[in-house]
């Protein structure tokens, strides 16, 4: 008798595994669970989740594989850069930092508070 591995593993792996990757990562999965099915089929449907799971990384995942580059992911490392850059700084020069961003506040709050006013007074 053929033994079934989890459906929700093995739809887990179908919904997050990228299509070019998926037919062979299924089949190596599925051969393998069918030969520790023979021995003992609890300890095969665990092996399966925790392989499905092992396969849960981003060169498999099809949401973080973009098939043709756009400028987004580009924009998102250069993002990523400047904020690790900003703490860098705000770190080594934290005094400098603070009173940067305590002016910024007080800006930000001394023209959020005029354009409630004049918004007052032309009601």
């Amino acid at each position: 008798m053929k033994k079934n591995p989890p459906k929700y593993a093995f739809r887990f792996l179908q919904w997050f595994c990228r299509a070019d990757f998926l037919d062979e990562i299924e089949g190596d999965l599925l051969e393998l669970f069918q030969v520790e099915a023979e021995k003992s089929e609890s300890k095969a449907r665990r092996k399966f989740v925790r392989s499905v799971l092992a396969h849960f990384r981003p060169e498999y995942i099809k949401f973080f594989h973009q098939t043709k580059r756009s400028n987004s992911s580009n924009n998102m490392v250069m993002l990523k850069s400047y904020l690790i850059l900003a703490l860098r700084n705000m770190k080594k020069r934290a005094s400098f930092s603070l009173i940067n961003i305590l002016g910024l506040a007080l800006g930000l709050c001394a023209c959020l508070i005029i354009l409630h006013y004049m918004n007052f007074e032309l009601s």
